[in-house]
């Protein structure tokens, strides 16, 4: 282990877990969510990118109580104050945008399907936010929220909402 090692909202999964290998069976046991860590293209993308506070977010859990557990876990002692980070930004489960319902889906991109195939869908959902027109929309579906992609696509200046199914099942919009 290096001598730098923490755990903070705003380690990332990719360091929590070269840094704390021993740490992924806490993650899947805190979130079934997490056990698609375990898929070698998330490893590499995702994981790189996405810090524990995105994942308590994913997992729908306060990041408070998964950087406790994760630092309890790992030997760390407990975080205090302002240093344990605050709640996570709620997700986009409330009530659904105008455009959702109002945009004809051009395209829907399974998540799943691809991840199992070894292709990360960003690629693909950005290339095809790109060509939408006005009025139209690509869905994303996956088995979980996809809050790193969304994300990006908010920081490149696309709309994004998440529709969370009975079942645990997620249907995400974006568009232009």
């Amino acid at each position: 282990m290096a001598e730098t090692n923490d755990i903070n909202p705003q380690t990332t999964v990719a360091d929590l877990l070269k840094n704390f290998p021993d740490l992924e069976s806490v993650l899947i046991e805190i979130a079934p969510v997490f056990k698609k860590i375990q898929n070698p293209l998330l490893r590499k993308t995702v994981a790189k990118i996405a810090t524990l506070e995105k994942a308590a977010e994913m997992a729908d859990i306060p990041v408070v109580e998964l950087v406790g557990r994760l630092r309890r876990e790992a030997g760390l002692p407990e975080m205090t104050g302002g240093s344990a980070g605050q709640e996570p930004t709620a997700r986009e489960t409330g009530q659904e945008p105008l455009w959702v319902g109002q945009c004809t889906v051009k395209q829907v991109i399974d998540a799943d399907k691809m991840l199992e195939s070894g292709t990360h869908p960003l690629n693909m959902v950005i290339s095809g936010v790109k060509e939408l027109e006005e009025g139209e929309s690509i869905m994303l579906t996956s088995s979980f929220p996809p809050i790193p992609l969304v994300d990006a696509l908010k920081t490149q200046g696309h709309s994004a909402h998440i529709r969370v199914n009975t079942g645990g099942s997620y249907e995400t919009f974006f568009k232009k």
